[in-house]
């Protein structure tokens, strides 16, 4: 066969020659892994094999022609890439590390088989130590690194001519082409020979600093080549490295001399030094360093070559978008960073380059914080025309929807000055009537979302687009969560103008959701129903009797209260549906009562429908984890004592042990160490904790704080008369009026069914509120 391979290229005997061991290459390497051990015979002489041939190979001219199918690339390539891919597979294999029981010893040991055993681990680990050397290792790495891992004629004039296409190519899989591949077996054999591979590779850059700084200006292309081939395989092994070299030491003598020289192929040297910068991101913790890493960085992000500056972009994301990241550190370089980033997105041609500069931009818009606000006046200037630039683009549109939604959540409540733009890129993204849809509605409507948790006031033309919530919920309940978030906050913005124009839609939206008064259940799983009914009772809260003939024109009032009494919910729906009605009867017990009257008779439930909404209040009270919803639940029932109907005085007591039980949460949650609350105090925080205030930090839902509806949020809990209320004064206040309707001696009779302790706690809890 070697003979064979000695003769003219053209001859039939190379050709038949290099289709066998392009085959025997393809069935060994097949072999080892279905079965390793039973492998272990034929081990030495493949890997021998294997490693003659990337040896041999070095020899003949590396493939100089495009590689974009697999008949392009040149049988000499091809061959080396499987001998590549069989050493990596046999180094990476655990069949063959030392100590490792083998199925048939295992089998042996336990003398339930008597077929011919397979060879052992040791068997295998002593093969690999006869071959794999430390010479032989340091060898190999040396190989890889200066023949395998340096770009070839072909690569060289494409990463020249087009520094762009030849990033997306580099993107290929391993096993397409020879360099990746060789990366690969690099990273094995470091993983494997730490200590003798990782001396070899030092040794490597330490004669490299040595030659670079001995011919700083008159160094030849091919020692160019080798020294960027030097540092991939430090990049590559950086992991492994960190035990035996100091990046920060290096980085600062060796690498930043880098950046000046004036050679034509320099940039290759400077797009790895930013390469490398991203690798070792570990190696960056102290600031001094990790601040001159930002300054080079910022620097490469205006480099004339597109590659060096996509490497560039790329490290900045890995370094902000690390663990020892801190955003003062980055304070100086923020502006920089952005331009630098939009820079790269105007001047790049291909999308895949456009999306990776977006996510980089919007990692960074989130990692810096407030800090980004020095940076939105430029961002405000070119995001109109990065949604520009994206129609043409459905990829880009989801990308650019991520930026404009950072931007309004950088801007907070002065989003008006760009609210007009925002607007119409709501209207088209959220709109699932378009092409596009399937890229844009998500981000859309998140970007709807931010726009009006940050508007201080609210916005018509944001508003009359409410009816897309609704299509979108029609359609299916994927974005179910954020559609009902966007009426919340809609809600809150204007109630009664919201009511007014967009009262059918969001009557709509809730029957599709709760589905209409002739379905015995939801339309959705519980979480749906709980977020739903999270709007009605904010619709309540705020607009209480609008929100209750909404509901009964939408058939919706029977269903809640048939849903809230029927006992086929789960606990926490049917707690939710209690605080639905408590908030109707809190607000208005006449109003409630007037509610029941009407869709009583049609209700499955036996008896007085009040009796039991009071009967599943007193059993359900526990599923309630909020002290809020508790407290409403509380007023609720004391407002129907002074109704003094005979299901309430025959429920007395259960009534007054609920309100006692709020009475003590109450208490306990008021006496804070150093720190005295009133009551209102004390519920609006945690109604707005409950509300979504403390939704956690802006994530990739995009769903954070936003000061401005923290606020309304804030007022709507403050201004809530159940949070202002007294509930021992208003306890007081309903037994004088059930005592004027009944009669002392019916009063005297109902107060037998109290506890006498629980009489003696809540006259103890109403001296205390006084």
């Amino acid at each position: 066969r070697d003979a064979g391979l000695a003769a003219s290229p053209s001859s039939p005997n190379e050709e038949l020659a290099c289709k066998g061991m392009l085959k025997a290459t393809l069935i060994a390497h097949d072999a080892q892994h279905a079965q390793p051990l039973a492998f272990v015979p034929y081990l030495a002489p493949f890997l021998q094999f294997a490693l003659s041939q990337m040896e041999r190979w070095t020899q003949a001219p590396r493939a100089q022609r495009s590689i974009a199918c697999d008949e392009a690339l040149a049988v000499s390539d091809r061959i080396v890439i499987r001998c590549l891919q069989l050493v990596a597979a046999v180094l990476a294999c655990p069949a063959y590390r030392s100590g490792r029981k083998s199925k048939s010893d295992q089998a042996a040991s336990e003398g339930g088989s008597s077929a011919r055993p397979l060879p052992s681990s040791e068997q295998a680990v002593l093969v690999l130590d006869n071959i794999l050397t430390p010479a032989a290792v340091g060898h190999l790495v040396r190989l890889l690194v200066t023949s395998y891992l340096t770009l070839n004629d072909w690569e060289l004039r494409e990463f020249c001519s087009d520094s762009e296409g030849f990033l997306l190519q580099e993107l290929n899989e391993e096993g397409l082409r020879v360099r990746p591949t060789a990366e690969n077996l690099l990273s094995s054999v470091m993983q494997q020979h730490k200590a003798t591979a990782g001396a070899v590779l030092i040794e490597m850059l330490q004669k490299s600093a040595s030659d670079a700084s001995s011919a700083a200006s008159g160094a030849s292309e091919q020692a160019i080549l080798v020294r960027e081939a030097i540092y991939n395989a430090a990049g590559l092994c950086c992991y492994e490295l960190q035990e035996l070299m100091g990046f920060e030491e290096w980085f600062s003598s060796c690498l930043v001399r880098e950046l000046d020289g004036r050679h034509r192929l320099q940039f290759i040297l400077r797009r790895r030094v930013a390469w490398l910068l991203g690798c070792w991101v570990d190696g960056l913790r102290d600031p001094a360093p990790r601040d001159a890493a930002y300054r080079v960085l910022c620097t490469l992000l205006r480099d004339e070559n597109i590659a060096v500056r996509v490497a560039a972009c790329d490290a900045l994301l890995k370094l902000v978008d690390d663990v020892s990241f801190f955003a003062d550190g980055f304070d100086n370089y923020v502006v920089n960073a952005i331009e630098g980033f939009f820079a790269l997105f105007a001047s790049a041609r291909e999308v895949d380059t456009k999306l990776r500069v977006l996510n980089v931009v919007a990692i960074v818009m989130e990692g810096v914080g407030e800090r980004i606000q020095q940076a939105v006046p430029g961002i405000v200037q070119v995001v109109p025309s990065l949604w520009a630039a994206a129609q043409e683009q459905h990829l880009l549109k989801g990308a650019v929807l991520v930026t404009v939604t950072r931007l309004v959540q950088a801007l907070g409540q002065q989003v008006t000055t760009v609210i007009d733009f925002v607007t119409n890129v709501v209207a088209f993204s959220a709109d699932i009537q378009q092409e596009h849809e399937l890229y844009t509605v998500e981000d859309g409507l998140n970007l709807w979302l931010a726009t009006l948790r940050n508007l201080p006031a609210a916005h018509h033309p944001l508003q009359a687009l409410f009816p897309q919530v609704v299509q979108v919920v029609a359609r299916d309940f994927e974005f179910l969560q954020v559609c009902m978030q966007i009426t919340e906050s809609l809600l809150l913005l204007a109630p009664a103008e919201m009511l007014a124009l967009q009262g059918q839609s969001m009557a709509r939206l809730l029957v599709l959701v709760l589905g209409d008064s002739g379905s015995t259940s939801s339309n959705v799983r519980d979480e749906g129903t709980i977020m739903a009914l999270e709007v009605v009772e904010t619709l309540l809260t705020v607009q209480p009797a609008g929100g209750v003939a909404l509901l009964e024109a939408a058939g919706l009032a029977h269903k809640v209260v048939a849903m809230a009494l029927g006992g086929q919910e789960s606990s926490l729906v049917t707690a939710q549906l209690l605080c639905v009605l408590a908030r109707i009867c809190a607000a208005d017990s006449s109003l409630f009562l007037s509610l029941v009257e009407k869709i009583g008779p049609a209700m499955p439930v036996g008896g007085d429908v009040v009796a039991c909404f009071v009967g599943v209040c007193v059993e359900r009270i526990d599923s309630l984890m909020l002290p809020t919803k508790r407290k409403v639940v509380a007023t609720a029932l004391v407002n129907l004592v002074g109704t003094g109907k005979d299901c309430i005085l025959q429920q007395l007591g259960d009534i007054i042990n609920v309100v006692v039980e709020v009475m003590h949460q109450e208490q306990r949650d008021q006496l804070l160490p150093g720190q005295a609350m009133t009551a209102a105090q004390s519920y609006g925080q945690a109604l707005a904790k409950e509300m979504g205030e403390d939704e956690g930090p802006c994530g990739e839902d995009y769903q954070g704080r936003a000061e401005a509806e923290t606020g309304r949020r804030h007022r709507l809990s403050s201004e809530d008369a159940v949070n202002n209320v007294s509930l021992a004064a208003l306890l007081e206040q309903k037994l004088c009026e059930c005592r004027a309707c009944r009669g002392e001696d019916a009063m005297t009779y109902a107060m037998t069914t109290v506890d006498a302790e629980v009489l003696q706690q809540l006259q103890r809890l109403a001296q205390s509120a006084t």
